[in-house]
């Protein structure tokens, strides 16, 4: 597959080892072409209006033929982080329109994968690029919340290759990082890192040799312990296949065991309720020995969630992944089926695993997804490669209606991968 190129090569986060299209994706039009005809032929009042339909209130107009949306991130304002190709950085209003208060100037030098909502309207942003708005930022920044640079958090040097997953810890303002990188500022950090308020290295998360391949994804629980996937197959020496769990102090949790664990890249991760079931998607056919196809979750101690069963999952990568407070999980990728069900690129599982049929987003993202949060509504926002969502147009970002009671998340993934 095609890569980014800039001094050293490397993927999209959750596209590691994952051989899916490049950023031409070939849209499946020839497939979806009768049912998008049947779709778009009828009266706007005709169509579906309920769960996993376009949300027509969000209309980020016509969008940007060139930026490809790699994650998206939901403010406490309702205001809407957009990461990716082309400047960079957007932030749209709760209805979808450019927010021309946050202007990042001319933006970052080269891709912003990871994309995640800060404290006091601020925004940190990882990737690829090594300036922003002229101000050298290897791989890492934050903005301030009119879009400029924010000079209190100065990361040094930066990390030495790409971020491809950035969480804001919200109780103190610290940022934990995941990617291809093996130093922070100079500091040994293989993988993964925690940042301090303003920039510096946290001498006080030391993760040791870290992890011995790319982290693709990062979540932080409610009791600070961190969960890493991406595809790594050792974290500090311990055999960890693709998933593990750190300590608030950056050591491996011998508490959480995913045994074998997952046989493939792990893309995206997220966690489900109070339970701390997390949920994994990616590339990977198998988890511990148990057959799940690119989708699973995981007990709280890391064993496979046996009342979790998608079947035969899906027929194409997952690289997105969120969760609602009733446990119910949302999927993005670069597929078609769920579990045989028709799904093009984004569905809505049960509890238990099985495909939600009352989350019908209709012939889909035209391409790929790789982001999926969900708001506090119960509405989800999609980001990707995509330029229409079942028929109607929508340039690499759209929200689809939710349930009519709205169904807040109880964790988001705010990366691609994902």
């Amino acid at each position: 597959m095609k890569t980014i190129q800039q001094q050293t090569t490397q993927t999209i986060p959750g596209l590691t080892s994952m051989k899916l299209p490049s950023f031409t994706f070939i849209p499946r039009l020839l497939s979806l072409a009768a049912l998008v005809f049947i779709v778009t032929a009828l009266p706007h009042s005709a169509r579906a209006q309920g769960p996993g339909s376009v949300d027509t209130s969000f209309d980020p107009g016509s969008g940007s033929n060139n930026f490809i949306v790699f994650s998206v991130a939901v403010q406490t304002d309702g205001k809407v982080l957009i990461g990716g190709v082309s400047a960079g950085v957007a932030r749209l209003n709760a209805n979808g329109s450019v927010d021309t208060g946050f202007d990042p100037g001319t933006g970052s030098n080269f891709v912003v994968v990871t994309v995640a909502a800060g404290v006091g309207g601020k925004v940190v942003i990882g990737g690829q690029f090594t300036q922003f708005n002229g101000v050298p930022r290897s791989r890492i920044a934050q903005l301030n919340d009119d879009g400029s640079v924010d000079t209190g958090f100065d990361p040094g040097s930066g990390a030495n290759n790409t971020v491809n997953a950035a969480v804001v810890v919200q109780s103190d303002s610290k940022v934990i990082i995941g990617g291809a990188f093996t130093q922070v500022n100079g500091v040994p950090r293989q993988g993964v890192a925690r940042l301090n308020a303003n920039g510096s290295v946290d001498m006080g998360f030391d993760p040791g040799s870290g992890a011995n391949n790319t982290v693709n994804a990062v979540v932080v629980q409610s009791d600070s312990k961190v969960i890493i996937g991406g595809d790594f197959t050792q974290v500090n020496g311990v055999p960890r296949q693709r998933i593990a769990r750190l300590n608030d102090n950056g050591s491996v949790d011998m508490g959480f065991d995913p045994g074998s664990g997952a046989n493939a890249v792990v893309a995206s991760v997220a966690v489900v309720g109070a339970d701390a079931k997390v949920v994994i998607g990616g590339q990977f056919i198998q988890v511990n020995g148990v057959p799940r196809s690119r989708i699973a979750q995981l007990n709280a101690n890391g064993s496979l969630d046996m009342g979790f069963d998608p079947g035969s999952g899906t027929n194409g990568g997952v690289i997105g992944v969120s969760t609602q407070s009733d446990g119910k999980v949302i999927v993005g990728g670069n597929f078609t089926q769920v579990n045989g069900v028709m799904r093009n690129n984004i569905a809505r599982l049960n509890t238990n695993g099985s495909v939600d049929t009352t989350f019908d987003p209709g012939s889909g993202a035209n391409n790929a997804v790789y982001s999926v949060p969900t708001q506090t509504d119960g509405k989800v926002l999609i980001g990707g490669g995509f330029n229409q969502v079942n028929g109607v147009t929508r340039n690499g970002i759209a929200r689809l209606n939710g349930d009519p009671a709205g169904t807040p998340p109880a964790s988001q993934l705010l990366n691609i991968a994902t």
